[in-house]
């Protein structure tokens, strides 16, 4: 955009700096206080260099629309935790349009895996999740029952929820499990766990 131009062209042009109170020479700061990066979408107004959103939008650059609850394309390993190789306790959950506010959160149902499919088998449980960046997220399962498999959706408002990704929690010295069907079979001529 010619916001990012301008900008690019400011702190590149040394004859456009200035020297600050700490004697060193920077960017004026009367440019680079009225440029904001993608012009905020035209859905907020740049301030002192930093978009101040319309209600319904959010994000650093205003391009998020707060009615819209983020997407999940998945969870890091494909799904899958080999209990005996990982620690499963930390869910990495990828997607789009992630947000970093204090209402930022993990929505989770324990589910059952069978070579049927899945079933949920618990209401849901809701905690706070940890912003990475905008296409991925974090969620601490150690505060609630592990070695078990959950669905996973995200809210950036805690109110409206993602579609769900699955994290299979499971044993593969026992167990071949496919994430892309959500299903779970015993391996032939394997132990068998009470």
């Amino acid at each position: 955009s010619l916001a990012e131009q301008c900008i690019s062209t400011v702190t590149k042009e040394v004859s456009q700096h200035w020297v600050n109170q700490s004697g060193v020479l920077v960017p004026d700061p009367s440019i680079l206080n009225n440029l904001c990066f993608s012009d905020c979408y035209d859905h907020g107004e740049c301030v002192n260099g930093s978009c101040s959103c319309d209600v319904g939008w959010l994000g650093l650059d205003c391009s998020i629309n707060a009615t819209i609850p983020p997407t999940l394309v998945g969870i890091d390993g494909g799904g899958l935790c080999d209990e005996q190789n990982y620690d499963c306790n930390v869910v990495t959950v990828l997607g789009q349009t992630f947000i970093q506010t204090s209402t930022l959160t993990c929505h989770l149902q324990q589910i059952t895996v069978t070579g049927d499919g899945y079933v949920i088998v618990s209401n849901e449980t809701t905690m706070a999740a940890t912003f990475i960046s905008q296409s991925s997220v974090t969620c601490r399962l150690d505060t609630i029952p592990n070695k078990v498999s959950y669905a996973v959706a995200i809210s950036n408002q805690g109110v409206l929820v993602s579609n769900q990704a699955f994290l299979i929690v499971y044993s593969a010295d026992c167990t071949i499990c496919n994430a892309g069907n959500v299903t779970c079979v015993p391996k032939p001529d394997s132990c068998v766990i009470n």
